[in-house]
């Protein structure tokens, strides 16, 4: 379960450093279908994308659509699908699994807050992604999974969701 917890948040972490950097180098190749670059890059651009980029030896597939990811780990315990949409909620949940989790931020992420959920994530990881139609139900949770409010618990317990 921490092992979970940890990639999770390693994934969670890649998403909101991606959504939030300043630094737009980027390159395409001589194909316009193709990029190599930063997440919040491609987020901007208005058009749909498969991405894929490597954590812990650990091939990350990611789908973008404008503001939407979905990411999909596959780790030795199965697929870990994680959704962050427009509205700064993200779910998380493993494949075969009937919980999962869900977090709301209040406000708009900070770097500050990033530093603090991103954990180990190497903050230079390379992204390679291929212009591609991506259906809206990909950012969809899933109906058969019960996802926990993660939200709701830190309210009830004096918390604060993550700025």
């Amino acid at each position: 379960m921490k092992k979970d917890a940890i990639l999770i948040i390693m994934v969670l972490g890649l998403l909101m450093l991606g959504a939030c950097s300043k630094n737009t180098e980027t390159s395409t190749t001589g194909n316009s279908d193709k990029f190599s670059g930063k997440l919040a890059d491609i987020m901007s651009s208005g058009s749909s994308y498969k991405c894929t980029t490597m954590q812990e030896n650990n091939q990350v597939d990611m789908y973008v659509k404008g503001e939407k990811v979905r990411s999909e780990l596959t780790t030795p315990q199965g697929k870990v699908n994680v959704i962050a949409d427009e509205n700064q909620c993200v779910w998380m949940w493993q494949d075969g699994n009937s919980q999962g989790t869900k977090l709301c931020s209040e406000t708009q992420t900070t770097e500050d807050s990033d530093a603090q959920v991103q954990g180990k994530t190497d903050p230079n990881a390379d992204v390679e992604c291929n212009k591609m139609v991506v259906d809206n139900s990909m950012f969809v949770p899933p109906t058969n999974v019960q996802f926990s409010d993660l939200s709701e618990m830190l309210k009830k317990f004096g918390g604060s969701t993550p700025q």
